[in-house]
């Protein structure tokens, strides 16, 4: 494995479904420096500590198949403030 070039693995539910945290960990063994993506729930990052980049959803719904109408405008704060 060449640890310069990330893999990208996505799970869904890992904490019950182990052999997808037993993936992440055989690569990490083996030198590779995944990207886990969590597609279900944040929780999978608990099963596979030894991960550096990590990314998660809440959710697995499928993306909207129509992108969004121009007269409508994203807005939101965070409940944060960043320096």
């Amino acid at each position: 494995m060449d640890a310069d070039r990330p893999t990208v693995i996505r799970t869904s539910d890992a904490a019950s479904n182990p052999e997808q945290a037993d993936a992440v960990h055989d690569l990490v063994a083996a030198g590779a420096n995944p990207i886990v993506v969590a597609t279900r729930n944040p929780y999978d990052l608990s099963t596979m500590p030894d991960v550096g980049t990590y990314l998660t959803t809440y959710d697995d719904t499928p993306p909207r198949s129509r992108p969004w109408p121009t007269c409508w405008s994203a807005a939101a704060s965070l409940p944060v403030s960043f320096r």
